[in-house]
């Protein structure tokens, strides 16, 4: 559920998830990323996941810090596309209990690998 936003609410959200759409099977060391930004009141930290939750078996977990209101940040991870059909990604961000708009927490993307 949403908060009313206000000066003792943040508003952590996923704002890109860099994966891209196709790739070929078995190729290594495939640059991603994701984004997140606090486009609430308070200043927060907490943790950002990654994971294939169909397919590849990943999970990247980072932490941070004291994120502004207004500030982002980009988390780097690597991969490989291994000899899937498919692999459908979902990225979320954590904390969210005082979190003015929950609904951009969670982020998915699905990529085809091409045999």
């Amino acid at each position: 559920p949403s908060l009313p936003p206000s000066e003792d609410t943040y508003d952590l959200m996923i704002t890109s998830l860099n994966i891209p759409d196709s790739i070929p099977a078995k190729t290594r060391g495939i640059a991603s990323s994701v984004t997140i930004k606090n486009d609430g009141f308070l200043t927060v930290s907490g943790e950002v996941s990654v994971s294939s939750i169909k397919g590849g078996g990943y999970n990247f977990v980072f932490s941070f810090t004291n994120l502004a209101a207004g500030q982002t940040k980009t988390f780097d991870f690597d991969w490989s596309s291994r000899n899937r059909k498919f692999i459908t990604w979902e990225a979320s961000v954590t904390p969210t209990a005082n979190d003015s708009d929950s609904g951009n927490n969670i982020l998915t993307k699905d990529t085809i690998v091409v045999r």
